[in-house]
């Protein structure tokens, strides 16, 4: 018998390009696994079934009864240990979340919470009392995400004692602007942000996998302007970076194909400095006359930032040690996984890498070693936690006690009863 004090997730995914045969499949698995009425659904829709997710998402809201229903539509979705990369898809994670207060909150309410500056968190507040988690979806095209999700991260932080979790994703089925569709229950919008707080008896564990590793050395950034660094230790930036790219291994300089990642430091005060304290973000140019380097951030002076390299390699084994640290508070009940666009099957030349990799973290002890054998395939029935998400145009996701807008991260939610 099912405990109904508790937390409990259900996932559905459907291949079906045909709206409403997907819409269907989405409703019968979510009420074969926990029946109608759930509290919230979190759905994705991918690829050319993005055109109807108003449709598909009033399918699934009216036919589950969902309490609350957040939908976005992306480039590809996934669930269980299947990623459906570019094609017709849609994947749930359905929840029963007794004792969960969830709120919806609109495009107008991030506006007002961004717009209160200082008084953010009494503005969050205000619309989401004491919330355990935020999960968000915003259209690129139309929210300028670097201001508004630290403002968000901030008031989420100061409006609770104990650390909170604010991640989601960017939709990504769209190349301009008003393609985009994100559903909040009745209310759908090609632009904006949207979300959906979670106050109450539930556990939120975030996982941001950067995917990239340090090379050189540490350097401290002694002049700058705008997203352009100026100097580094006093010497002109792009000098440095040219003698530290010169002491690369041969296998390590073919990376600078897949392009040069700055990293820079989140705590200034740490000592011992590992792959998770670092911020990465794309080098995107060089300026020979002054000698800059223009980078995806804003890095004023007084900063320590590391040159970082990115490739499958490494984004395997980041998201693998950072698995092992999850595996310790056991499987959890249900998991959402935002994941960039451009990882996937073209990065990894392998498909459903990330979901395969996070179903097997949490195999049971008892299935043995064989089961765990890489290329083995997992059967979702008997192994498996509930898992959905999409592959987005950005992630959001915690590195440090902040909360910034990633790309080519996988960004992992775990929900457990706390």
């Amino acid at each position: 018998m099912p405990d109904h004090t508790k937390i409990t997730f259900a996932q559905a995914l459907s291949a079906y390009e045909h709206p409403a045969f997907a819409a269907e499949q989405v409703v019968s698995q979510i009420t074969d696994q926990i029946g109608p009425r759930p509290d919230l659904v979190t759905l994705f829709i991918g690829g050319p079934l993005a055109k109807n997710a108003r449709t598909i998402a009033q399918t699934v809201r009216d036919n589950t009864s969902a309490k609350c229903i957040l939908a976005v539509t992306a480039a590809g979705v996934l669930g269980g240990v299947l990623e459906f990369e570019n094609r017709a898809g849609v994947s749930a994670l359905a929840a029963r979340l007794p004792g969960v207060t969830v709120t919806p909150l609109t495009n107008d309410d991030f506006n007002a919470i961004a717009d209160a500056k200082e008084d953010a968190p009494a503005a969050l507040a205000q619309r989401a009392p004491d919330p355990a988690a935020l999960f968000v979806v915003a259209d690129p095209f139309s929210v300028p995400l670097n201001g508004v999700i630290p403002t968000i991260g901030r008031a989420l932080h100061n409006s609770r004692s104990a650390p909170p979790a604010l991640f989601g994703g960017v939709a990504s089925a769209a190349e301009k602007p008003g393609q985009n569709t994100i559903v909040l229950d009745d209310h759908a919008d090609n632009q904006g942000i949207y979300g959906v707080a979670l106050s109450g008896p539930i556990r939120c564990d975030l996982t941001v996998s950067q995917g990239c590793r340090p090379v050189g050395e540490n350097i401290v950034v002694t002049k700058a302007r705008g997203n352009l660094l100026l100097e580094l230790a006093g010497r002109p930036a792009l000098e440095v970076l040219r003698s530290q790219i010169a002491t690369l291994s041969e296998k390590d300089r073919k990376l600078l194909a897949g392009g040069l990642f700055i990293g820079r430091v989140i705590d200034e005060y740490k000592q011992h400095l590992g792959r998770g304290d670092y911020l990465i973000r794309n080098v995107l140019g060089a300026d020979e006359q002054s000698g800059g380097v223009a980078v995806a951030d804003i890095i004023p002076p007084g900063r320590t930032v590391r040159l970082h390299l990115r490739d499958a390699d490494t984004a395997r084994e980041d998201l693998a040690l950072l698995l092992d640290a999850q595996t310790i508070h056991g499987p959890p009940e249900g998991a959402i996984l935002v994941t960039c666009a451009a990882r996937g099957e073209r990065f990894f030349g392998k498909q459903n890498l990330d979901t395969v990799a996070i179903q097997r973290a949490f195999l049971p002890a008892e299935a043995g070693h064989e089961a765990a054998k890489s290329g083995e395939s997992i059967d979702p029935l008997r192994f498996g936690i509930p898992l959905a998400g999409f592959f987005a145009s950005g992630e959001i996701g915690p590195v440090g006690n902040h909360t910034f807008v990633h790309g080519y991260t996988a960004c992992l939610a775990c929900f457990r009863n706390p």
